[in-house]
């Protein structure tokens, strides 16, 4: 009857303004997240947008403070309407970003939470083209990760790794790229996969495609300028990233192969993880490493744990050093 049809547009009403306002808390969560990235590139070296508005924060402990607050707002939207491919990636790459300030045990915490909500977003919207970058994402960065950080993040930390291809990374972003060619973020992307596959001509091709398109955003701009600097670096080494950093050239780089990079120096994160109950391996260290990047939100680098020498160890928020995520995110 009419009371039925009445409740029933109700609740139709009701829907549709609560992802409204999901969908714009998770924009609005997208500029406070831009904002962290853009403090954290300017006092780390890493790129930022020399013109963007409002300018960085003055300190590493401001930025995170922008990072908490988009990660709040995310949650909120997720909370609202979960239901929305653009706001569950929101709350993947917020906790990306949070990562950046995180201790190793967190890093792994917050990737592992990644992968489950990207996941399901592809799940509930397979449409949905960041769904699919986020997961393309996630595999790059962990299958990127040295073989004995692996077994860290595994046996330690007991969490997700050895899951990661270089191959899924690469079927992700090709994916991404079916649903919407003309995104550079997915295209550059699908060009590092390739080129850890051991195929730098298609990478090259990719590269060249994706620096034909148009810069829309901060995270454009960003990518943008890491593709450019990808691209000079296939053409005078095509072999550089075949089979991970420091690992086998482009011929020996297996299609399923997760790449075995090289030792870099690196800081440590702060002992004790959540709540100090368990000591962190000694000697293991934090650090940012650059790489392309292309999330809806401003362009991330990658970044890796490793083992170093016992008793080096750095603090977990100075200002020029702020340690990185596993969630390579």
């Amino acid at each position: 009857g009419w009371g039925h049809a009445k409740k029933a547009l109700l609740e139709a009403l009701v829907d549709g303004f609560a992802e409204e306002r999901a969908v714009a808390l998770a924009r609005v969560s997208k500029q406070y997240s831009d904002l962290s990235w853009q403090t954290f590139a300017t006092l780390t070296g890493r790129d930022f947008h020399p013109s963007a508005s409002p300018r960085p924060a003055a300190t590493m402990e401001l930025g995170l403070q922008h990072a908490k607050r988009a990660s709040e707002l995310a949650q909120e939207a997720f909370d609202i309407f979960p239901d929305d491919g653009l706001v569950r990636v929101g709350v993947c790459a917020n906790l990306g970003r949070q990562a950046l300030f995180s201790d190793p045990r967190t890093m792994v915490r917050l990737s592992d939470r990644v992968k489950s909500l990207a996941e399901a977003a592809v799940a509930a919207e397979p449409g949905y083209d960041f769904g699919w970058h986020t997961v393309g994402r996630w595999h790059y960065a962990m299958a990127d990760l040295p073989l004995p950080v692996k077994c860290i993040v595994k046996y330690y930390y007991r969490g997700e790794v050895f899951s990661a291809s270089f191959a899924a990374a690469r079927d992700a972003h090709s994916r991404a790229k079916e649903l919407n060619p003309r995104n550079l973020n997915h295209r550059v992307e699908l060009a590092k996969s390739l080129a850890k596959l051991g195929r730098p001509r298609e990478a090259r091709e990719e590269l060249r495609g994706a620096l034909d398109l148009p810069t829309e955003d901060l995270n454009d701009w960003v990518t943008r300028k890491q593709g450019q600097r990808l691209l000079a670096e296939l053409e005078a080494s095509p072999q550089v990233l075949g089979g991970g950093r420091g690992g086998r050239g482009a011929r020996g780089a297996s299609e399923e192969g997760s790449g075995r990079p090289g030792p870099r120096a690196v800081r440590r994160g702060p002992p004790g993880g959540a709540g100090g109950a368990v000591p962190e391996p000694p000697g293991l260290r934090v650090r940012p490493r650059a790489g392309p990047r292309g999330l809806g939100h401003a362009g991330e680098p990658d970044f890796h744990l490793e083992a170093g020498r016992a008793g080096d160890a750095g603090p977990a928020r100075e200002h020029a050093q702020a340690p990185g995520a596993a969630a390579g995110l």
